[in-house]
């Protein structure tokens, strides 16, 4: 089935792929944003600027409580943007107008940082493969960056820094306002 998201009416539906029948509608207590669903059939929400999920079971339609926010990697920054999951089942987060992207474990309840200095923002895209490489839209001013690391390098409450090496202009410096970022079938960013 389709999850859908409504932004201003705090709410889930879950829709009927073929004709996109409402099947089931849950109200939530924070403003969906980004949706990604794990190997278990849970439905992870991220909220806009907020870093916090909620955890939906997609047979049940049980909602599970918040995630504590992960103050403890991020310092004093709030912000988040796409979502994706990793491996080992984490849920990332971009810091949008954070310098980093968090990853939270559910199998530990745990969050890690991988943080970018110099960034000004680590822009609204995020990506994950099946080979553990994580890879960010990020920028500073008018310049837009890919930066890169493995999954493995983002160490449970831990804040750890992503090497300058790994954080590299995007078209040789040509592209600007990074929002997205994906893989293809070969595993080209």
């Amino acid at each position: 089935y389709v999850w859908v998201g409504s932004y201003n009416r705090r709410r889930a539906y879950k829709i009927h792929p073929e004709d996109g029948r409402e099947l089931t509608r849950l109200g939530l207590a924070m403003s969906p944003y980004g949706m990604v669903t794990d190997s278990t059939g849970t439905l992870w929400i991220s909220g806009l600027s907020d870093g916090r999920l909620i955890p939906i079971d997609t047979v049940t339609h049980e909602i599970g409580a918040i995630t504590r926010y992960p103050n403890h990697v991020r310092g004093r920054c709030n912000g988040s943007y796409a979502s994706s999951i990793d491996v080992y089942g984490r849920i990332w987060q971009s810091g949008w107008t954070c310098r980093d992207a968090v990853a939270y474990d559910p199998a530990t309840d745990t969050w890690c940082s991988m943080h970018l200095p110099g960034m000004t923002q680590v822009g609204r895209g995020i990506a994950t493969d099946l080979d553990g490489r994580v890879f960010v839209a990020a920028d500073v001013g008018e310049v837009s960056y890919i930066a890169h690391w493995h999954v493995d390098d983002c160490v449970a409450d831990t804040r750890t820094v992503v090497p300058p090496a790994q954080i590299i202009p995007s078209g040789a410096g040509q592209v600007r306002g990074p929002t997205a970022v994906a893989f293809d079938g070969q595993g080209d960013v």
